[in-house]
């Protein structure tokens, strides 16, 4: 069996709202962690009981530069009888992750694969934005360079929520993307430090962006939404 489990999106005062009470349960039967990096994991399985000790349970990496034998050889021990546990450095497992590759080749294999619910920074901020959601896209990172930002901006399809992540470092440079290259009738959400202490959601269009004071998201976690 392989369980897909779920993280905390950051540190919050209020795990037991975005965590489900069936994990503590699961915990207990896995025999190794499937991990995106170990100390992520490891904040998150300290408060919880394990099947072994958190020193004794081995955790295999699962990142970009994981590799299909490595791959292969998780799908060796899942075969075997062992249970693993996917978990990923914030939020849910498999949604703009590597572990997407690990489920499908799971499939393929025939190995029991189970999912926990939990936080995801996209639904969250999907929800909170207000915006109509019957139709929505999630594109990821956008453009690196400012000129293909910039025109990937224009050509946007209407009538459609677009969300996007970004890297810290790059927020300011995406909002003031958005600010300049969208019409002033597009709406724009923005979500920062979700489920945090500091959390900030606003949607408004931009010509009201244009007009307010600038929002700091410096080293913040930020989800952007648009809506033409």
């Amino acid at each position: 069996m392989l369980y897909l489990l779920p993280n905390l999106i950051g540190e919050t005062s209020k795990e037991a709202l975005f965590l489900p009470i069936g994990l503590e349960k699961v915990l207990k039967e896995i025999d190794f962690f499937i991990v995106e990096s170990p100390k992520a994991a490891r904040q998150l399985l300290k408060n919880y009981t394990l099947k072994n000790s958190l020193q004794e349970t081995p955790f295999l990496s699962l990142d970009k530069t994981t590799t299909r034998q490595d791959i292969e050889e998780i799908l060796k021990l899942l075969k075997t009888g062992q249970t693993g546990g996917l978990i990923v450095d914030a939020g849910l497992p498999c949604l703009g992750d590597p572990g997407s590759r690990l489920v499908y080749q799971a499939n393929r294999a025939k190995v029991a694969v189970e999912t926990l619910s939990g936080p995801s920074s996209i639904i969250i901020a999907l929800q909170r934005s207000g915006l109509y959601s019957q139709q929505f896209m999630f594109h990821g990172y956008p453009p690196k360079k400012p000129e293909e930002r910039k025109e990937f901006l224009e050509k946007l399809p209407e009538k459609v929520v677009h969300i996007f992540i970004e890297t810290p470092y790059r927020n300011e440079y995406f909002f003031q993307d958005c600010l300049q290259t969208l019409p002033d009738s597009t709406k724009l959400s923005l979500a920062v430090d979700l489920t945090m202490e500091g959390e900030y959601v606003q949607t408004k269009a931009i010509e009201k962006w244009k007009a307010m004071e600038q929002v700091d998201l410096k080293k913040r976690c930020a989800i952007f939404l648009l809506y033409k």
